[in-house]
């Protein structure tokens, strides 16, 4: 049995490529440099098993770019003990060739923009990805699936207990007029689903893994649609969402790490600043501990101070995972002629996982007070 804890090193907006001159150069170095010796000297418990880049690799889309990105990553996964093939990345508008997508014409509504996912995807959609493409394939990241298809662009990937469902929502990027015009593609999403490799609805879910989503732009810069329901559509971002455990995204670039976004008992959504954005800038990083038994993630953020150079760890922080309610395993009970109380309870809905938290959390609730399990021929 593979272990339940995983640590997840979640990077984002690397933007190489965008140096002008050597002293930028040189003050990349010095910050990017920083996070491979700060990750080398965490303890052990947090030690990246999986390395998540969530878009914008590059600055440009150009093959020079990923020269740069393959250098820094090398060293990166060098001292961390791991390969190109635990690395999980997803494109951002900087990973297109612009001087490509700008004759690509954005869909307008939700029924123009459904027509165009299809799977296998439309090479001319492809194309403005091209370098970023050739780069997975020449470093060995694994290409993802999804059905008997594959792609650098979209897909799944399964890493022990881990799950990644890795969208594109930069499909569409063209400038920088991009917000309210992207789409991350519900047509994408029903083909994962009937090939397994995506929740079908939310009660069908195995909660013995844990489903990460991973996508470069904020909700906001969704098409409208994306984000509401429809009459006869769902509204992409929450589809996702009710059916995920955890989201990671980027773009924002924001000075500081963000509690995490969550709707009712759907995904926790993680939002990234930038890994680099210049030396002057507050850049950020985070580890995430994952415990599918336990269905919790623990999150160690890092954020470079520009005065000192540093990187400065935050506090601990623990949050809860979707999991399965009470009602889709619901007990009965009652107060037998000796005054204990039994719980029955449907095994056959629960795996073993969770009726060994379910147990263990009983135990705690209860106290001193004497807690047997047993089974319908009275067996302890």
């Amino acid at each position: 049995m593979s272990d339940p804890k995983m640590v997840v090193l979640h990077l984002s907006d690397l933007h190489f490529g965008y140096e002008k001159n050597d002293t930028a150069k040189a003050q990349r170095e010095i910050a990017l440099a920083g996070v491979i010796e700060t990750v080398a000297t965490v303890d052990a418990a947090w030690r990246p098993s999986v390395v998540c880049i969530s878009g914008d690799l590059a600055w440009r889309g150009h093959l020079t770019d990923y020269e740069e990105v393959e250098k820094w990553v090398s060293q990166l996964l060098g001292t961390l003990g791991l390969t190109w093939a635990d690395i999980i990345a997803c494109v951002g508008n900087h990973d297109l060739d612009r001087d490509h997508a700008k004759y690509l014409a954005r869909p307008s509504a939700s029924g123009e923009a459904d027509a165009l996912f299809e799977v296998p995807m439309n090479p001319t959609l492809c194309g403005p990805f091209a370098s970023f493409a050739a780069f997975c394939e020449r470093v060995g990241i694994c290409p993802l699936t999804i059905g008997e298809t594959s792609s650098w662009l979209f897909g799944t990937i399964t890493k022990g207990p881990l799950r990644f469902i890795v969208l594109n929502s930069a499909w569409f990027s063209r400038d920088d007029h991009d917000h309210e015009r992207l789409w991350l593609g519900l047509p994408l999403l029903d083909v994962l689903a009937t090939k397994g490799q995506f929740a079908k609805s939310p009660t069908k879910r195995n909660y013995d893994t844990i489903d990460i989503a991973l996508f470069h732009h904020p909700p906001e810069d969704l098409h409208p649609s994306e984000r509401n329901a429809e009459h006869s559509r769902a509204d992409t971002y929450n589809y996702l969402g009710e059916r995920v455990d955890i989201i990671l995204t980027g773009h924002q670039h924001q000075s500081r790490l963000l509690e995490p976004l969550r709707r009712g008992n759907g995904a926790q959504h993680f939002e990234a600043g930038a890994t680099y954005a210049s030396i002057g800038y507050k850049n950020s990083f985070r580890l995430m501990r994952l415990d599918s038994a336990a269905r919790t993630v623990e999150v160690l953020g890092f954020s470079f101070d520009p005065a000192s150079r540093e990187w400065h760890k935050s506090d601990v922080k623990g949050y809860s995972l979707p999991a399965r309610t009470v009602s889709a395993a619901p007990p009965t009970s009652d107060i037998d002629e000796i005054g204990t109380w039994r719980l029955f309870l449907n095994k056959s809905l629960l795996s073993d996982n969770e009726l060994e938290t379910l147990i263990r959390r009983l135990k705690q609730m209860t106290g001193d007070i004497t807690l047997d399990v047993v089974d319908e021929g009275g067996q302890r």
